[in-house]
């Protein structure tokens, strides 16, 4: 958690929240940016900023960070090309 405490958050999340959006990770929060980043990927194709917020606040600390959101786009990207595939 420290280096969230050093100021070394993605550039454009500061830049727009500036550290002003406060999410608790629980069942309920992980539903809803989850239900979001669906409708916006399905929508636009851009599923992917609710869950980067998302993920930001809930690692300790930046490997865990990094491993666990290039693992959600790894997943996503599967999962669209499969689909794609199959259509």
């Amino acid at each position: 958690m420290a280096w969230k405490k050093s100021g070394k958050k993605s550039k454009s999340y500061f830049a727009f929240f500036g550290g002003k959006i406060k999410i608790k990770p629980n069942v309920g929060t992980a539903f809803i940016v989850s239900t979001m980043s669906g409708i916006l990927s399905g929508l636009f194709s851009i599923g992917g900023p609710p869950m980067v917020i998302y993920f930001l606040a809930i690692t300790k600390s930046k490997e865990e960070y990094l491993g666990t959101l290039q693992t959600f786009f790894l997943m996503t990207g599967i999962y669209n090309a499969l689909v794609r595939i199959i259509k």
